[in-house]
C-alpha cells in the first residue's frame, strides 16, 4: 500500500513539474510579445517621421544573394524614399499611392500604383503609423524560427491577414529594452527573403515633401 502511494505521489509531482515547465515558459513568453506589442504601437504608432540607415540582403530560392546600401526616409502619411548607394546609385519613392524607382544608369523611370505593385520595400510604407498590429495581422508571436542576428535581441513573427506576391510572413527583430526595430524581413510567396537591417536612426526627423516627388530628368525615359 506504502510503496503504492509513494509511486502515486510521484506520479503527481511529477506531472506537476512538467506542466510548470509547459505552462510558465508559455506564460512569461506570452507577456513578453504582449509587452513588445505595445511599446512598438506606442514607439512607432505616433511616430512622425524616420530616418535610417539600411543594408537590404535578398536571397532567393535558389540561394543567389545581393546585398545593398543606403538610407531609409519615412513621413507620415504614406510617404517613402530608398536611396541606394551601393552597389549601385538608384532611388525608390512611394508618395501616397504613386511609385517611383530610378536607374540613373539606366536612364529609365518606372512609375507604378502601389497598390499594383510588388516590390519587397512597399510594405515599409505602412511602418509608421500601426496602432494596433493585432487587429493588422493574423497573428503576432515570438518566433520560434527566425534567429536574431543581436544577441539579447527578440524577434516577431507576424502573418498578415491576407497573403500577397509581396508578404507571406514577417519577421521584426527588436531591441528590448529600447523596443526600438534593429530588422525587419519580409518573406514573399515564393520564399525570398529580404532582410532590412536599420541603424543611425533619426527619429520624428520630419524631411521636407520634395524628397518625396520626382520629375524625370531630360532624357529618361518614363516606363508605366
Amino acid at each position: 500500500m506504502t510503496h503504492n502511494i509513494f509511486k502515486l505521489v510521484f506520479k503527481l509531482v511529477f506531472t506537476i513539474i512538467l506542466l510548470m515547465l509547459v505552462i510558465l515558459p508559455s506564460q512569461a513568453e506570452n507577456e513578453m510579445t504582449k509587452k513588445l506589442i505595445v511599446g512598438l504601437e506606442a514607439r512607432y504608432g505616433n511616430m512622425k517621421g524616420l530616418v535610417a540607415d539600411f543594408t537590404q540582403i535578398y536571397r532567393d530560392r535558389a540561394g543567389r544573394k545581393l546585398q545593398e546600401q543606403g538610407t531609409l526616409q519615412l513621413k507620415r502619411p504614406g510617404k517613402m524614399r530608398w536611396d541606394y548607394r551601393e552597389p549601385e546609385e538608384k532611388i525608390f519613392i512611394v508618395n501616397d499611392k504613386t511609385v517611383y524607382f530610378y536607374l540613373p544608369l539606366e536612364k529609365e523611370v518606372t512609375v507604378a500604383e502601389l497598390k499594383e505593385t510588388d516590390d519587397p520595400r512597399a510594405p515599409f510604407v505602412f511602418l509608421l503609423g500601426r496602432r494596433n498590429l493585432q487587429k493588422d495581422f493574423k497573428s503576432v508571436e515570438i518566433s520560434t524560427v527566425e534567429s536574431p542576428i543581436v544577441a539579447g535581441n527578440i524577434v516577431l513573427e507576424l502573418v498578415p491577414k491576407r497573403i500577397s506576391n509581396t508578404l507571406k510572413r514577417l519577421f521584426v527583430e527588436i531591441e528590448p529594452k529600447a523596443i526600438r526595430l534593429s530588422r525587419i524581413v519580409l518573406i514573399n510567396a515564393n520564399d525570398g527573403r529580404s532582410d532590412f537591417i536599420l541603424s543611425n536612426f533619426k527619429e520624428n526627423s520630419l524631411v521636407d515633401d520634395s524628397r518625396f516627388e520626382f520629375v524625370a530628368p531630360e532624357g529618361v525615359k518614363v516606363l508605366r
